[in-house]
């Protein structure tokens, strides 16, 4: 940190601010990537190293309003019909071990399974049927899963409008990057905990001052794939299902984020620099592309 801006790197912070506004944006980065499995065994999926190719320094509210007017003109019945024409479902849970003895013998007698024994003897029957041994099974969205989608989306947009911010302003964890007291667009500043964290040890943020480059996705290559493949798909709830069915037809679908942490091996590049380097990484660029980019759509 210094008296020039709020980052710890005043080289990445001027960096950002030499860079005019609505621009091209170059990263080499390692992705994240999410850990799934048991406590003590989880396995890190979708961590490869990318080259992606960003629009930064456009207004985040524009955006969100572009999305949010998609989203009012949208009739839930017709698009109910085109995803029940697209054949979309969403999962339900039928079971879950800490459901009461009771309810596990409902489940077993309703699949054929006998209900007899104590709870363990119908959990391990669950689980040993080749259909519902998560306890999961997929079923039909219906018109009020596309309701309640379309309810959620226009709630979720309309606060993302009002407060500017893709995060929930009550965190107060996040502040616009500010080099020699002004404002970069596309960027912000980690000023919260040491670190951010879930109850489960989840790490949400880097270190305090990490700058977070906001953009709108480009183009990506991948020069080395995650070790254990792509993150597994969730199975989600037909509401969720629908939501992110419908996520795929607004502006605010290419809002990424990608923090800049001071000792981690991410190379940048702006302008006419990052559209060199990209297209030497075979990602090509065409009029229709770039105007994509540059509209939000």
């Amino acid at each position: 940190m210094s008296l020039f801006t709020n980052a710890s790197s005043l080289l990445l912070a001027t960096t950002l601010a030499s860079a005019r506004p609505g621009t091209f944006t170059g990263l080499v980065v390692t992705k994240k990537g999410r850990a799934r499995g048991p406590q003590g065994h989880k396995v890190r999926y979708g961590d490869d190293r990318v080259h992606v190719t960003l629009f930064t320094g456009f207004r985040y509210k524009a955006l969100c309003q572009r999305s949010l007017d998609i989203v009012e003109g949208l009739d839930a019945r017709e698009v109910f019909w085109d995803l029940q024409d697209e054949g979309l479902q969403g999962w339900t849970r039928i079971w879950a071990k800490s459901w009461h003895i009771n309810d596990l013998r409902s489940v077993c007698n309703s699949w054929g399974l006998s209900s007899r024994g104590l709870k363990g003897h119908l959990i391990e029957r669950l689980q040993m049927h080749p259909e519902i041994g998560e306890g999961l099974i997929k079923v039909d969205i219906t018109e009020s899963d596309v309701e309640e989608a379309l309810h959620q989306l226009k709630f979720s947009l309309k606060r993302r409008v009002a407060n500017n911010t893709p995060h929930t302003p009550a965190l107060g964890v996040y502040e616009p990057l500010v080099v020699m007291g002004q404002r970069v667009r596309g960027s912000r500043v980690y000023r919260g905990p040491t670190p951010l964290a879930r109850a489960n040890g989840a790490i949400l943020a880097a270190k305090p001052g990490t700058i977070y480059l906001q953009g709108l996705w480009v183009r990506q290559a991948v020069l080395s794939p995650a070790v254990n493949g792509p993150i597994p798909r969730p199975k989600s709830g037909t509401v969720v299902t629908v939501k992110n069915a419908i996520r795929r037809i607004l502006p605010i679908r290419r809002y990424v984020s990608y923090s800049l942490e001071p000792g981690t091996s991410f190379r940048l590049a702006a302008g006419g620099a990052a559209i060199v380097a990209a297209e030497k990484d075979g990602m090509v660029f065409t009029d229709t592309i770039i105007q994509a980019a540059t509209t939000g759509t």
